[in-house]
């Protein structure tokens, strides 16, 4: 008789494993990818959210400069309407229009500048200012003893005004600034009369 054949091996037990392995291995990888997904989610998201405070920060605090900026600006170049912000008073039309007693007829403008890179440097206290000399023509439409004209954010040299009046100097009495209407007042020691001409000359 001959001997008996190989025995056949059982293959289920083995294949049965690995399928259980392979379960376990994706149910585990899929738990993995979950919580880094998650992790990544919470450090980034508290991230995004820092980067999105400082970032509105940032505008705010740049619009809050701009604001400024440009409240300066206004201030600078609408004093009034901003000394009424501030004041809450008033400033009427009537209040800021000039007098009708003088017609302005020609203005002559000379200035002089102080700049730096001139060979003969200018002093340092006058650096990057300026000297001016206005002459104003007029005719008198009004008996008066006063001539207002427009004047903001100048210095007058009072020493160096003069009027004259049909060739004739008229002595200035007094010269009031009325910075909230923007005014200069010229009074004068006398009167000047009606249909006559005149010049104001004012140093700056």
């Amino acid at each position: 008789m001959g001997s008996p054949g190989p025995k056949p091996r059982n293959l289920a037990g083995p294949m049965g494993c690995t399928k259980r392995s392979a379960f376990i291995s994706t149910v585990i990888l899929v738990v993995a990818v979950l919580l880094t997904v998650l992790i990544t989610y919470h450090f980034t998201k508290s991230a995004v959210q820092v980067c999105i405070l400082g970032r509105h920060f940032e505008e705010t605090r740049s619009l809050k400069l701009k604001m400024s900026i440009l409240q300066a600006e206004y201030e600078d170049v609408h004093p009034l309407k901003a000394e009424e912000q501030k004041s809450g008073e008033i400033i009427t039309a009537e209040e800021l229009r000039l007098p009708n007693n003088i017609e302005p007829i020609h203005y002559n403008l000379t200035m002089k500048t102080y700049l730096p890179g001139y060979e003969v440097a200018p002093p340092a206290t006058k650096n990057l200012t300026f000297e001016a000399q206005v002459i104003m023509t007029f005719k008198v439409a009004q008996t008066s003893r006063k001539i207002v004209v427009n004047f903001a954010n100048l210095n007058i040299v009072h020493d160096e005004c003069r009027v004259v009046v049909n060739n004739k100097p008229v002595k200035i009495s007094r010269i009031e600034e009325i910075p909230k209407l923007e005014k200069l007042d010229f009074n004068l020691d006398e009167s000047i009369e009606k249909d006559t001409m005149g010049e104001l000359k004012a140093r700056l």
